[in-house]
């Protein structure tokens, strides 16, 4: 074998001997140091309690929701804001070697019509407040949904979230004698990324007479976004209740931030 071949191999074990000790340690550090899971509560009643009794996992307050829900009179234009109960559930945190934490969580909002809001006069229209913090599918006109999402950080530690891979599901609960048609749910993860720029991740669903519920899984290739009220993240609602010759439209975010 000539010198010039036996010079380059020991060069070559030299260098990955050198490389391959930093590449098991970066591979290392890209796997968590602790895992904590949490069964996740899936009983209506008891994440309804939760959601009344503002009962959160969520530790920093500017992750809280904001959600939101409205309904307005098709006949005469009247509107109102929807009262809308919002509990956080941690599902998963992951610790890592460098410090950082990445927490996976499900967020579940309620938006409840009463009959007592649609006063009839000769026609329902809208009015008063709802006080009732009772779970009652059979006496409401109820919107609901469950978005899961995580927290990650950049390579700067610049807080982002994502839904990305996650299953967001929900439906209505339509009180007897009204009825629930022209369904739409749209889910999206909107906003500047450390992973693209300005996203606009966004996808429609429509929602067949026959079903009451909805389970849509978030493209896998979505990037994260920044996480503040710059971005939207969520999921929106719409229908149209119909009693007799009455109708209304209802809308219900179940966000993070800003409006899908």
């Amino acid at each position: 074998m000539s010198k010039k071949i036996i010079t380059f191999l020991s060069s070559l074990v030299l260098i990955l001997g050198i490389a391959m000790p930093a590449f098991a340690d970066s591979s290392v550090n890209l796997m968590p140091v602790k895992v904590i899971k949490n069964p996740a509560i899936t009983d209506p009643h008891v994440l309804f309690q939760r959601a009344v009794n503002g009962i959160s996992d969520l530790e920093n307050k500017d992750l809280a929701p904001k959600s939101k829900a409205h309904i307005s009179n098709n006949e005469d234009g009247i509107s109102k804001d929807v009262k809308v109960y919002s509990t956080t559930q941690l599902l998963k945190e992951e610790k890592f070697k460098d410090g950082k934490t990445n927490r996976e969580y499900a967020t579940t909002s309620f938006a409840v019509v009463k009959a007592s809001d649609l006063k009839s006069s000769g026609k329902y229209y809208i009015q008063g407040s709802l006080s009732d913090d009772e779970w009652d599918s059979t006496g409401s006109v109820n919107a609901y949904s469950t978005i899961r999402w995580s927290n990650v950080a950049d390579s700067n530690g610049v807080e982002h979230i994502t839904m990305a891979g996650q299953t967001i599901s929900g439906g209505w609960s339509p009180l007897s004698g009204f009825t629930v048609k022209n369904k739409t749910v749209t889910i999206g993860q909107i906003g500047v990324s450390s992973w693209g720029g300005y996203l606009s991740q966004s996808t429609p669903y429509s929602i067949s007479d026959s079903s009451l519920t909805f389970s849509k899984t978030a493209s896998s290739s979505w990037k994260p976004v920044l996480a503040d009220d710059t971005s939207t993240v969520g999921c929106s609602q719409t229908c149209t209740i119909y009693r007799g010759t009455s109708n209304w439209t209802f809308t219900f975010t179940n966000n993070k931030y800003g409006d899908v």
